[in-house]
């Protein structure tokens, strides 16, 4: 036992040499090589969470280590001279070190608590310190660090859909944020720390649009959209600055096709995530978000021409999950998201006329094969509605107004369009005809036999697209019109059927072979480039006995060539226009 030196009630000792350690600067160094290394090999993920800690971590860490590593060697050095110590206190040299020793694990779990345990979330504590964070690491655009913070995103979602403002509130942010009561807030940091929460997480639902990032949570953070637009869905929260967002996922997984898009597609082919479709039923099965948002399907237009037959079956499969939707919950209501995919959709095919002339292997070409998805999507379009009734406010005469139009008028003249780009493929006869009839009429006319009134009503409304384009001709008489006559006069042919499965189209087919037996060979006068377009591989026009003629090839079973007429009236030269 050292010798005590007393002043009065004051006395001290020196520190002994040999006295026991269970915490010095040799400790404190391992321990500190120990938690350096961690912090070095540790990736970007657990760097993250320690910066956007609720406490400022990083600085409070460094300076709490420094404390500790001076106050340890300052011990060892007062302990190798042998300086004196109180004798009194709460401290004896054993607790001391045990203190030392005791602060610098608190230092080290509350770094791994954050890094590990119990990971942070965005908050109005760390609001700032989170977007910035999050600004850096996007505008970086590291393919190693961006996968791993859009994971690192998925646990915030909740917390940023619920704090971001709405779109609407925007222009009255201080009118609203005053609403809310603030207790003990003398000095508005309250006020302050909830407005800006609020603004850091509607600029992270801006900022994590960027086209890299949506990328990459396609490619291995999926779960972020899922949460995200699942949040959105909980709280029934939609009007937010997510439509750059959404419509970059889906265009990425469109891209991708190793994403949910094309995993999701069927149980048949996907097992259990096939029939549950999480991610495709999350985002696209809410027509009210989809409304809300509108840019789901607004994919970029140059995008979609490096899209093949696949990724154009992908979109169809996420527009026909809203469309489902909307036939159970607002059918009837004007829908303009499905006016502009509907739209997309159709477009896919305007190259068709490509295939002309090409004799073999046609089925094969990239025209065809979309032509073929392009007319299963809207065969199941058609679908969908006739497991509804027609809602009252929709009118089977009702004239087309583009902004008020039913989404039986949509289809009626997206069907009619379909006619036009069918048409333009002329020849030869065996690829005329398996476009004109196969793919097209086979596949979406048909399917109008099947008796519901959604079937009644757009059938009647593409008969009467058909005729309104083909009547126009009289007057102006042009190359779109000729091409849905030479579309319908070979499929129906010149002898009209009134059997079961051309019922429904007798009345048109009737007046067809009417408008083509009084203006055809007025039109050939007038034009004849025009007039020529109205027929395809097989049909001629003999301008001596004023007929149009049918010639099929012997081929197959057909020992000799079959032909069939149908007699024109006489031009009227006194109705001809001047050319």
């Amino acid at each position: 036992m050292p010798s005590l030196l007393c002043w009065h009630s004051l006395c001290v000792f020196p520190l002994p040499k040999d006295g026991a350690k269970i915490f010095g600067f040799p400790e404190f160094l391992a321990a500190l090589a120990l938690m350096v290394l961690a912090w070095t090999v540790g990736d970007i993920q657990y760097r993250f969470r320690g910066r956007i800690a609720p406490v400022p971590l990083p600085p409070l860490t460094f300076y709490s280590i420094t404390t500790i590593g001076v106050l340890t060697l300052l011990t060892d050095l007062w302990r190798a001279e042998g300086w004196l110590v109180l004798d009194t206190g709460p401290f004896s040299p054993l607790t001391w070190q045990a203190f030392l020793g005791f602060g610098f694990l608190i230092t080290f779990l509350t770094w791994g608590w954050y890094a590990f345990i119990n990971p942070p979330i965005f908050s109005e504590k760390n609001a700032k310190r989170y977007g910035q964070l999050l600004y850096s690491v996007i505008l970086k655009g590291s393919p190693t660090e961006v996968p791993v913070i859009a994971s690192e995103l998925a646990d915030s979602a909740h917390e940023i859909v619920s704090r971001s403002w709405l779109i609407p509130e925007l222009e009255n942010k201080e009118l609203i944020s005053s609403r809310k009561k603030f207790r003990f807030d003398p000095f508005g940091w309250k006020r302050k720390r909830y407005l800006l929460s609020k603004d850091v997480a509607y600029d992270i639902l801006l900022l994590i649009a960027d086209r890299k990032f949506c990328r990459h949570v396609v490619q291995s953070s999926q779960c972020t959209a899922l949460e995200i637009f699942g949040a959105m869905t909980k709280m029934e929260k939609y009007q937010l600055p997510v439509g750059p967002f959404a419509r970059n996922i889906t265009e990425e997984a469109i891209k991708n096709k190793d994403s949910f898009v094309f995993h999701e597609s069927s149980g048949y082919q996907s097992g259990l995530l096939g029939f549950h479709k999480p991610l495709t039923q999350t985002l696209y099965s809410n027509y009210r978000m989809v409304k809300e948002v509108e840019d789901f399907f607004d994919v970029d237009y140059m995008e979609t021409q490096k899209w093949d037959h696949d990724q154009w079956e992908a979109y169809g499969r996420l527009v026909l999950v809203s469309f489902r939707d909307y036939a159970k919950k607002e059918l009837g209501h004007h829908a303009p998201v499905f006016w502009r995919s509907f739209e997309r959709i159709l477009r896919s095919v305007y190259d068709l006329y490509e295939v002309n002339r090409l004799e073999r292997n046609y089925w094969d070409t990239p025209q065809c094969k979309r032509l073929d998805k392009v007319c299963h999507f809207f065969k199941e379009a058609i679908n969908v509605l006739s497991k509804h009734p027609v809602p009252d406010r929709v009118h089977l005469r009702e004239r087309l107004r583009p902004q008020r139009t039913s989404i039986y008028d949509l289809i009626a003249r997206e069907v009619s369009e379909l006619v036009f780009y069918a048409g333009q493929v002329a020849e030869p006869r065996e690829l005329c005809w398996s476009i004109q009839h196969n793919a097209v009429w086979s596949e979406i006319f048909d399917s109008f036999e099947e008796d519901s009134a959604a079937r009644k009503f757009i059938r009647h409304k593409v008969r009467r697209a058909l005729w309104d384009e083909i009547g126009g001709m009289t007057k102006f008489p042009n190359f779109k019109g000729a091409r849905m006559i030479a579309f319908l006069l070979n499929v129906l042919g010149f002898v009209v059927q009134n059997d079961d499965r051309h019922h429904d189209w007798v009345a048109l087919h009737k007046v067809l072979l009417k408008w083509l037996k009084k203006n055809y060979a007025k039109l050939y006068i007038y034009n004849p480039s025009v007039a020529s377009a109205c027929l395809v591989a097989g049909y001629t026009y003999d301008q001596a006995e004023n007929q149009l003629i049918f010639t099929a090839p012997a081929e197959g079973l057909r020992r000799v060539p079959y032909t069939n007429t149908l007699p024109l009236g006489p031009a009227d030269e006194s109705e001809i226009p001047d050319p």
